[in-house]
């Protein structure tokens, strides 16, 4: 490890340190210990902060060309600004959930429900079927798969007549889909 990097790294390190300072700082400040209030107040706003955190970064990681170069200065500055926030805001929420969890059996009962049964929720709603989650997909119809198939059997056996394609398949839409290509390869 060089001295530049040591040094970097020391430097996040600080960072860190004095965003957790001014977490623990705040709640020194204030006099009392974490509670329900801290819970329902700053919970949704780490969320709230993290997700447009994530989204101005996939959004600015997207790319776009030079169309978009000033949108994606503008959202690099905000992330810039937003991004610390939601880290604090992450932090105190999670001493709070934490602190909450520890006093409060309720809370320790929806945490282990959370635990179990979160990720069966989370998978639950994405499927591998391509359109499961969009109400407005029509799956292709089989003629048109077929079609397609016979096409690029085509292009990928280097087929050149009919023949060939009857040889490969009897089905009316593969040879179809197998003779447009044919065809295309015969210009």
């Amino acid at each position: 490890m060089t001295n530049g990097s040591f040094g970097a790294l020391l430097e996040l390190g600080l960072v860190i340190l004095s965003l957790i300072g001014g977490a623990v700082t705040y709640f020194k400040m204030r006099g009392r210990s974490f509670g329900w209030l801290d819970l329902v107040f700053f919970v949704p706003a780490a969320g709230f902060a993290d997700y447009w955190s994530y989204v101005m970064f996939m959004d600015i990681r997207s790319g776009g060309g030079d169309s978009a170069a000033y949108g994606h200065l503008a959202e690099l500055l905000i992330l810039l600004g937003l991004g610390p926030v939601a880290f604090v805001l992450t932090i105190i929420a999670a001493g709070a959930l934490a602190a909450t969890a520890y006093k409060d059996s309720r809370v320790r009962i929806a945490l282990i429900l959370a635990t179990i049964f979160g990720p069966f929720i989370l998978l639950g709603k994405h499927s591998s079927d391509p359109g499961a989650n969009d109400p407005d997909f029509r799956p292709m119809p089989k003629s048109a798969q077929r079609s397609i198939e016979g096409e690029e059997w085509a292009l990928e056996s280097g087929a050149a007549s009919e023949a060939d394609c009857r040889k490969k398949s009897s089905d009316a839409h593969f040879i179809r889909g197998c003779m447009i290509q044919v065809r295309k390869n015969a210009r």
